[in-house]
């Protein structure tokens, strides 16, 4: 996850704090808004996406297609593009999560 941590800050500008706000993709974060954005973070961080995508699905006990069956904007996945995308946003979303969760911890 720390790769894909650092991945998400440096395409995006986003600080950890910045990160803390995320909570859907689709609404629109920096470098995480146009395909063109999108697109070429899957494409620069496709290994560390599909590392976070197979340990998610581990944890459920599902394939990462039933994982990615799952997501909020599978009815637009139609093209390579649109499943770039998808994933791009799977990974914001999957950090933002991961820190949300560690901030809560501090304040437990």
């Amino acid at each position: 996850m720390t790769e894909l941590i650092k991945a998400v800050k440096n395409h995006s500008g986003m600080t950890e704090e910045d990160l803390l706000g995320v909570r859907n993709a689709n609404d629109g974060y920096a470098g995480f808004t146009y395909y063109k954005d999108t697109v070429e973070f899957y494409d620069e961080y496709a290994p560390e996406i599909w590392e976070q995508l197979n340990e998610v699905s581990e944890q459920l006990g599902q394939r990462p297609t039933e994982v990615i069956s799952s997501f909020g904007c599978v009815d637009s996945i139609v093209d390579d593009e649109t499943f770039k995308n998808a994933l791009a946003w799977f990974a914001l979303e999957e950090v933002a999560r991961y820190l949300q969760d560690k901030e809560e911890e501090k304040t437990d």
